[in-house]
Order: C-alpha cells, then sequence, then structure tokens
C-alpha cells in the first residue's frame, strides 16, 4: 500500500509523500494485471466529485478531499464539481506564453526530448495553459503525474486532475509550509487574485 500521511483535522500534513507508489505496487492488485487494469480503467472514468475524492486517497492524502472538492467547485461551471472541463477560456496570451516558458526554463516541460511538450504559436502553447477541473496551469502541473512525455490534455481528465492537485497541495506543504487549508488558500488562487479578495 502507498506509505500514509498523518494529519489532523484542519488539514495539516504532518509528513507529505513526495509521491505515490505506482499501481503496481498496491498490494491489492500485485499479480492481477486484468483486476488492475479495470481498477485504473474505473479510477480515469469517475465524474469529478468522486474523481476528486478517489485522488485523494491515491495521493495518500483523504483529508486533501474536501478542499480539492472545493477547488473543483470553484473551477468548474455551474460551481458543483460535476461537469468535467477541458482548456479554460479566460487564459491570456501573455500568461499562455508565461506558463509555458518559464515551465520549459524550470526542466518541468521537456520539448527537446518530448514531442507532446513542443509548442511554438500561441496556440500550440494555449495547450499548456489553465485547464481541466481543479484550474491546474499544464505547463505547471504535468511534472505531478509523475510521468515522462505526458500530454497537457490528460489533465482534462478528473481523476488525474485531481490526482495533480492533490500532489500540487503536498509540495505546497514541503516546498511553502502550507501546510494547511487556510494556508494552502493564496497558493490556490494566485497572489493577484489573493490581494485583491483582500480589497489591497
Amino acid at each position: 500500500m502507498p506509505p500514509r500521511v498523518e494529519s489532523d483535522a484542519d488539514g495539516r500534513i504532518h509528513a507529505p509523500l513526495r509521491g505515490v507508489a505506482r499501481p503496481a505496487d498496491w498490494g491489492y492488485t500485485r499479480g492481477r494485471p486484468v483486476h488492475q487494469l479495470l481498477i485504473i480503467l474505473r479510477l480515469l472514468n469517475l465524474e469529478p466529485r468522486e474523481a476528486t475524492l478517489a485522488a485523494a486517497k491515491v495521493a495518500g492524502s483523504p483529508h486533501l478531499g474536501p478542499e480539492l472538492v472545493n477547488v473543483c467547485k470553484r473551477e468548474s461551471p455551474g460551481q458543483d464539481c460535476r461537469q468535467r472541463v477541458g482548456l479554460h477560456l479566460n487564459n491570456t496570451p501573455r500568461a499562455i506564453r508565461s506558463f509555458y516558458r518559464k515551465a520549459v526554463a524550470h526542466g518541468w516541460l521537456d520539448p527537446e526530448h518530448c514531442p507532446e511538450h513542443r509548442a511554438a504559436t500561441l496556440k500550440e502553447m494555449e495547450r499548456f495553459a489553465v485547464r481541466g477541473n481543479h484550474g491546474l496551469a499544464a505547463a505547471y502541473s504535468l511534472r505531478f503525474l509523475e510521468a515522462p512525455c505526458v500530454a497537457p490534455e490528460a489533465l482534462d481528465v478528473p481523476f488525474l486532475s485531481a490526482l495533480a492537485a492533490a500532489r500540487r497541495a503536498q509540495a505546497m506543504c514541503t516546498e511553502h509550509h502550507a501546510c494547511t487549508t487556510a494556508a494552502r488558500r493564496d497558493l490556490w488562487t494566485g497572489a493577484r487574485n489573493a490581494s485583491r479578495r483582500r480589497g489591497k
């Protein structure tokens, strides 16, 4: 089974994971490839709310489920975390270019070796902008899927979007000491939106 992460009622992560075990390492699927495949297919076909709660458990942080459902509600049509979401329509050209260029500079995208990560035009870079049920910038968040050469459209699958979001929340704790729901709130929405919300 994936290692456990201890937490308290406020969502504080005491020992966050850097990653989670591969499905082949989970005890209940070892030696049962067909059963394993069926489980994976089931996860990939879950609707957004159920996928979000399942992904939090798979990431080893089930306490993140309610927080991620709230993120999903905020980023989804109708604010109910019920409809699947692809590319968001409010990506600006400036943000699109910034997402892609920064991700390449940080090594989060590898266009030299991965065809799925290559983009030269604004339209091609737009694939790596904000997308999916949890409003993740694909350029920054594909790395949380911990798989090589993943296309940004993977984040349109609710379970994969939620898994990346859960791992991002774990990284917020380890990298930014944002280990509670309250501490992560500004990191989810971005500094500019956080300042606007506080009236600054």
